[in-house]
């Protein structure tokens, strides 16, 4: 009932709303906030709304928050502590006296998102990793829009776009040295049923082969089969309960070189650690014709991101064929 009561007044009174739906969001908006120092006190005890969230992904939030943020975030869940019709009626109440002075969301996909940028007078729009290829397929009004990225600002049908440097991060890693490694980003595209299992662990035998003088590190991603991957005993499997970037803060060392399939990951540690690490895109060239529309809209947001990578990053895209 406490939480139900926060949530109620939050939405119809607060000044500012911040929505977030990842423990990536989360990080773009703390390194918002160290950005903009002079703002730091204005977010400090402020809530934070998660929405639409997995329960591993709040105690991750949680974590980041008491590891480097001193706790200073309060945490509400939407999803458990109010319905979203009431939520969205509550929303509607609040236009016919006020609108939301300052809204920060991490993704203009969502419909709740949309519907708290309608009735916001100035939003600030965080990354949502590459998700945010697709912003300038949005009529978004730019008056009141600002946006804070990591991705180069051309590819932005907007003005007003600050470039997130990941300062925040940077300062967690001044003292990690390199190390004779290669960590590998895992994708579900097994789990996405653009690939069968067969051909992935093909693709990761010829990986093992190509670097075989070098202790290869695997990071499965979050809706990949870890098990599956731990059975075939290629690589040093590991599983974390974090986003890379932050696995990566905790260690001592770097590996010397990364291999992904298209992940936000790449572009992020490549901003973090600049020209320290070499960067690998094995690009899994997909050809398939499958009717599914959520498996097009996959093979599309794969070719989009391929390249992204090669145009403004110069990571080479390696071609592979199935």
């Amino acid at each position: 009932m406490k939480n139900f009561l926060i949530v109620f007044f939050h939405i119809l009174f607060a000044e500012t709303i911040i929505l977030i739906e990842s423990p990536l969001q989360f990080i773009n908006f703390l390194e918002y906030v160290h950005h903009y120092k002079k703002h730091k006190k204005r977010f400090k005890n402020k809530i934070i709304c998660l929405i639409g969230i997995y329960e591993n992904n709040i105690s991750t939030i949680k974590k980041i928050n008491k590891r480097y943020n001193n706790n200073n975030n309060k945490f509400v869940i939407l999803k458990k502590n109010i319905n979203f019709g009431f939520l969205l009626f509550l929303l509607k109440i609040r236009t016919f006296f006020s609108k939301i002075k300052l809204l920060i969301i991490g993704d203009i996909n969502s419909y709740l998102n949309r519907e708290f940028y309608k009735k916001s007078k100035k939003v600030i729009l965080l990354d949502d990793g590459t998700n945010s290829l697709d912003y300038n397929n949005y009529k978004l009004i730019t008056k009141k829009l600002a946006i804070f990225s990591i991705f180069n600002k051309k590819i932005f049908n907007h003005k007003n776009v600050t470039l997130n440097k990941l300062h925040f991060l940077k300062s967690k890693i001044k003292n990690q040295k390199s190390k004779k490694e290669i960590m590998i980003l895992g994708s579900p595209f097994v789990e996405y049923n653009l690939i069968n299992k067969k051909k992935y662990i093909s693709l990761l035998k010829n990986i093992k082969y190509k670097f075989s003088n070098y202790k290869i590190l695997y990071l499965p991603h979050p809706k990949e089969d870890y098990n599956y991957i731990l059975k075939h005993n290629f690589f040093e499997v590991i599983k974390v309960n974090c986003p890379a970037e932050i696995y990566l803060v905790e260690k001592k060392f770097y590996p010397t070189k990364i291999i992904g399939f298209n992940s936000t990951a790449i572009l992020t540690l490549k901003i973090m650690y600049e020209n320290k690490i070499i960067f690998y895109n094995f690009d899994l060239n997909f050809r398939t014709k499958s009717k599914n529309k959520n498996s097009r809209k996959i093979i599309l947001r794969h070719r989009k991101i391929s390249s992204y990578f090669n145009e403004f990053l110069k990571i080479k895209n390696y071609y592979l064929e199935l």
